[in-house]
């Protein structure tokens, strides 16, 4: 089965912006399926295939941008295969067959040219470089470009490159819901020869296995050498050395995540100083529950969005309130600029070994990034010393009333001063302000509902001297630190079997490089020795035991600082040191003793000591003892603990059990595991109120084949609180569950997981809860290809937050949206903006930012698709089987909805209509059927195309919801083969409804016809007349359009030169109201009453096999508006 399930495509995805992504996308370096490639333009699927190209032996992408929008999010989708088809695989070398032909004269093989390496055979390239400019008369000059080159192969016999370089400034961040990740915008360079390598750009700096204390994995773009060699001629020793100075990209973080029952999230990431709004480096996450890692991947554990830093667990997970989750990860952190130096020298001489790490960084407390420190602001840092908590500094600066910027007046309030307000006032709105989250209880403000193009923050008045905010106009700064680690090791091998290990670090550890003070504790040093012994206690080659002896002496100061942890993820908790004074020096011995053979019999005996200081112990024992028959297997595991510490005598016990049975082709199998720990007072005898207990049995059933299993499981669990005198029952936990996958024949595969929970407390406080999570996928085909349908579905529960926005002015032309002044006021406010039309109004783009503020609720989506080839089934020697055959249905829809609502069918059912419409927190739904007559018929086709789609977001003014609906035929025929008519007509309906901005409020019924005819004399020219007839009505009100447009096109294209194309348009527009507001923006297409003209030119021309050379051109004109010209040139180079 394992092997198997690699070979199945992985489907994966891009997000890319096409205003400043360029049209050349490396998707994969593994081979991609091409009809696994789906485009999908801001939420809705983009069905043009003839809009792109695709490169199979490359894996590249090329986007004809003159058949895309200019503007909009495009999501490119696709499957791949784990192995490059258009690579050559051999286990013989088949020169062995034949003999080698020399001084072989082959008179018509082509010459290679000398000019060049980049023509060299054995170095292989692809990619482009573009280089363009736009231009127009409502538009500043700008300039654009892209560089996307991949270089593999030799640069002679020895040295070989491998490189992949790109201009991209903005970073492609993968989407965390596969197991394996594609690094778009890896940019590095890599030269190697022999064993010495050397890359320059992105790298992964991770630190020697050897190492014990100094454990690290980083991101990081510098240069980065390493080598391998021998130091005397009979190569007896090896020496391996590796320098790396780069700056570091991200930053490490440690978080525990406490978990909501039933709830698989997303659960939110922050940073060191508690930054709310982070970006998590693509796969350096490691995500633990209960001690074990898990796996990403939407079919697997958990999926994560990088850019929002949230995480969000799998049906196949199982959250609850007890679970225990720690993520470990890298986030970026750009308030200084940071260098990061690691060096490894390792060196081997016969039975001795030695070798030095370094790992040095730190934050350039001059080069700030993020952070616009002032004097003022340098001095507070340097007068706290490691008093982290007092660094913050006033939020609140006097500037002057600026339009592009949340502005605030202060008032005096409730016999209170100094009381800031929002306010559009230039006359008294002269302050700037900073705002930073304190924590609830903490400030004086919260977050408020406005029209502003920003948060806006309103005081509220304490209660009986209680602050009711949540945030202060402060500052929290960030001081600059440095982390430094030198370790030193050294070893003696006696034999293969027995060696000895040790080794000594040192760190240094600065809190705050801007202030000496406490900087006395800065430095730390920590000790370990090692001794491991392997013997064989019998020669017999099958029943062999071996016993391991592994003894372990550690020593560690109290100021020694690690740079990423060096012991087990839960090694404080199984130890006890939660509840330590750790601010002590630390002892700690292990011995470990394994007897185990080639059977899988294991025998484990295991006994340790920690210690801080004298008065705070752990003494633990440990057993494992596995045993495994011909079809039973046993594993078993228990450990005990006993920890005085604290004026505290703490009683640890963890066991865990499993005995499995082999019955056919079935597991039977029963696990019972538990822990109790008991923390008692040696003053009193009073439990302690981290006391806990609890224990855990599973009864389960799986069968397993080559090509489906299948497992049902019951678990039960029973926690355990204390009331200081006795243990008393505090929640009881059943779980009933059943799995699901494989093929069910040879054209259909079925997955299915389901789980329902129930959780029952012993408080009457507290309601008992009901869960149900689970995933159903189904994919097949009926009668070869007439029938192929896919679906899943999918239900649990998780949080939804509150989201805001913001629009940031961009490069003119490079953006989304477009700002309208519709008050007249020069204030940007989010009733402004709209989606562009046109690109030289394009200013803007719209940055979503997700708040502290969640709603538990409750989700279900269900996604797939269909399609009907009854030519495949009928006979068409009939006129009914022949007319039926002509027909074709592709079907495709996505219901995805999240509710607060308690009632069963409406959380988990996605098509059930919510009554309570407040209840329904987040909606997408989409759906597009098209039914095609003669679809492969050149000469007559007709295709019914209808599409919906509904959105629903939670925004911090409100709900705001977007409707589209949507019919549409079209009528395609031929005369005299080269004479072509088409029919369009669409009738839909589009609205929008916001809770905060009811004036913006519309529901327009749109009605529209579009003939045009066509005539191609021969294949490189053609003329179209191009006609429309379309009317819009608001049926909230009385606005109503009518526009008439007429058009001429014409187009030449040559092969292998290029093609021209020139449009020119009139539109005559009628509207009833004011065209300065939003409804009229959108029902006038962003032009004027009365009389329009527009015209565009388009020109693409090959210079030689590899250069292009494009060139756009636009204009427009209204009544009452001055003519709009804009322009693009642009110069593509081919490798």
């Amino acid at each position: 089965m394992q092997s198997i399930s690699q070979q199945l495509p992985d489907k994966k995805y891009i997000s890319i912006n096409l205003s400043s992504a360029s049209d050349t996308i490396k998707l994969d370096s593994m081979t991609v399926n091409p009809e696994s490639i789906k485009l999908d333009l801001s939420g809705e699927t983009f069905s043009d295939t003839s809009a792109y190209t695709f490169d199979i032996n490359k894996g590249i992408l090329i986007l004809k941008k003159d058949k895309l929008p200019k503007t909009g999010d495009l999501k490119i989708s696709w499957k791949s295969m784990n192995v490059n088809l258009s690579k050559e695989y051999k286990h013989k070398d088949t020169s062995l067959l034949f003999p080698e032909l020399k001084n072989f004269y082959e008179p018509f093989a082509k010459k290679e040219s000398s000019n060049s390496w980049f023509e060299t055979s054995d170095l292989e390239k692809s990619g482009s470089i573009t280089r363009g400019f736009n231009i127009g008369n409502r538009q500043d000059f700008s300039l654009n470009s892209s560089l996307n080159l991949m270089l593999s192969g030799k640069l002679n016999n020895d040295l070989e490159i491998q490189a992949a370089i790109s201009d991209n400034k903005i970073p492609v961040q993968p989407e965390g819901n596969t197991q394996q990740i594609q690094e778009f915008d890896k940019i590095f360079i890599r030269l190697s020869k022999n064993n010495t390598a050397f890359t320059a750009g992105d790298i992964v700096v991770e630190a020697l296995p050897a190492n014990y204390f100094l454990k690290y994995n980083r991101k990081a773009q510098g240069g980065d050498f390493q080598t391998k060699f021998s130091t005397n001629k009979k190569n007896s020793d090896e020496m391996f050395v590796r320098a790396n100075a780069s700056f570091g990209k991200g930053r490490y973080s440690r978080q525990e995540i406490k978990t909501v029952e039933g709830n698989l999230g997303p659960y939110k990431l922050k940073g060191n100083n508690d930054e709310t709004f982070i970006i998590v480096l693509a796969g350096t996450e490691k995500i633990f529950i209960d001690g074990i890692q898990l796996t990403r991947g939407e079919e697997n554990n958990y999926i994560i969005d990088y850019n929002l830093a949230e995480v969000t667990f799998t049906t196949k997970t199982t959250i609850t309130a007890k679970s225990r989750v720690i993520i470990e990860f890298e986030y970026s952190d750009r308030n200084y600029s940071r260098s990061l130096i690691t060096s490894d020298i390792a060196y081997k001489s016969g039975k001795f070994k030695s070798g030095f790490s370094l790992y040095s960084e730190s934050d350039m407390k001059n080069q700030s990034i993020q952070q616009n420190l002032t004097n003022e602001q340098k001095k507070i840092m340097s007068l706290i010393g490691d008093s982290l908590q007092n660094a913050f500094a006033r939020g609140i600066d006097s500037i002057g009333f600026n339009n592009e910027r949340v502005m605030y007046a202060m008032i005096d309030s409730l016999g209170y001063d100094s009381v800031f307000v929002y306010s559009t006032n230039p006359d008294s709105a002269n302050y700037a302000l900073n705002f930073s989250f304190v924590g609830k209880n903490n400030g004086n403000y919260v977050q408020t509902g406005s029209s502003a193009n920003g948060r806006v923050f309103k005081w509220v008045a304490p209660a009986s001297g209680v602050p009711q905010g949540d945030y202060e106009p402060i500052i929290l700064l960030v001081t600059p630190k440095k982390s430094d680690v030198y370790a030193f090791r050294a070893g003696y091998d006696f034999n293969k079997n027995t060696s000895i290990n040790a080794e000594y670090a040192i760190s240094n550890n600065d809190l705050n490089l801007f202030s000496k003070i406490h900087d006395n504790d800065n430095i730390g040093h920590a000790v370990v020795l090692n001794f491991k012994n392997i013997s064989k206690l019998s020669s017999d080659s099958v029943k062999s035991w071996t016993i391991q002896t592994n003894i372990t002496t550690e020593f560690t100061e109290k100021n020694f600082e690690e740079i990423e942890r060096f012991r087990s993820v839960e090694f404080n908790r199984n130890w006890n040191l939660d509840l330590m004074n750790n601010n002590k020096n630390s002892y700690f011995t292990l011995a470990d003793i394994l007897l185990q053979n080639k059977l899988s019999d294991k025998i484990r005996v295991s006994s340790g000591f920690f210690t801080f200081g004298q008065k705070e112990n752990s003494f633990q024992n440990l057993i494992q003892v596995n045993k495994k028959w011909k079809k039973t297997a046993s594993n078993n595991l228990i450990s005990y603990l006993i920890s005085p510490a604290n004026n505290n005598k703490t009683n640890f016990l963890q066991y865990e059990n499993n005995l499995e049975q082999k019955i056919w082709k079935f597991n039977v199998g029963a696990e019972a595991k538990g822990e109790s720990k008991s923390i008692k007072s040696q003053e009193n005898n009073f439990y302690h109120q981290s006391s806990f207990d609890w224990w855990h049995a599973k009864f389960y059933s799986a069968y397993t084949d080559s090509s489906f299993n299948a497992k049902i499981f019951y678990q039960y669990r029973e926690d355990k609180i204390t009331d200081s005198l006795k243990f008393i029952p505090q929640s009881y936990m059943t779980d009933i569950g059943f799995e699901s996958n494989g093929k069910i024949n040879d054209f259909n595969t079925l997955l299915v997981r389901a789980t329902y929970r129930k959780v029952a407390y012993s408080s009457d406080v507290t309601p008992d809860e009901n869960f149900l999570l689970g995933r159903f996928e189904y994919n097949g085909r009926v009668k070869k290809r007439f029938l192929i349908f896919g679906a899943n579905y999918e239900a649990g529960s998780g949080m939804e937050a509150k989201k805001e926005f913001t629009y940031i002015e961009v490069t003119p032309g490079q953006g989304v949206f477009t700002w309208n002044d519709y008050n007249k006021n020069n204030i940007r406010e989010l009733n402004e903006f709209e989606s562009a039309i046109y690109s030289d109004q394009a200013n803007y783009i719209r940055v979503f930012t997700p708040t502290n503020e969640y709603i538990r609720v409750f989700s279900s989506q269900l996604n797939g698709n269909f399609s009907i080839t009854p030519s495949e089934i009928l006979k068409q020697e009939k006129f009914v089987g022949k007319t039926l055959a002509k027909l074709s249905n592709r079907s495709a829809f996505s219901w995805n909805k999240k509710t607060s609502s308690n009632k069963i069918a409406e959380m988990y059912l996605p098509l059930y209509s919510i009554p309570d419409d407040t209840l329904l927190v987040f909606q997408n739904s989409t759906f597009r059927n098209t039914l095609t007559f003669r679809s492969s018929d050149s000469r007559f086709s007709i295709n019914w195309t209808n599409s919906s789609n509904k959105n629903r977001g939670l925004l911090t003014n409100g709900i705001e919801d977007r409707t589209t609906k949507q019919d549409e035929i079209k009528i395609n025929k031929t005369f005299f083969k080269s004479i072509n008519a088409e029919l369009s007509a669409k009738k839909g309906l589009k609205s929008f409804y916001s809770q905060f901005f009811k004036t913006n409020n519309y529901n327009i019924d749109e009605q529209l016809i579009n003939p045009s005819v066509s005539l191609q004399p021969n294949t490189n020219i053609r003329y179209t007349l191009l006609f429309e007839y379309s009317e819009k009505n608001n049926l909230l009100a009385f606005e109503k359009s009518i526009i008439r447009k007429a058009g001429i096109e014409l187009k030449y294209s040559k092969t292998n030169k290029g093609m021209a194309i020139m449009q020119f348009n009139f539109l005559q527009i009628s509207f009833n109201s004011s065209t300065n507001s939003n409804i009229g923006y959108i029902m006038l297409d962003g032009l004027q009453a009365g009389k329009n003209y527009t015209w565009k030119l388009s020109l693409q021309r090959k210079l030689g096999n590899n250069m292009q050379l494009n060139f756009m051109y636009d204009g427009r004109s209204s009544k009452g508006s001055p003519v709009v010209h804009t322009g693009n040139v642009q110069l593509r180079v081919f490798f």
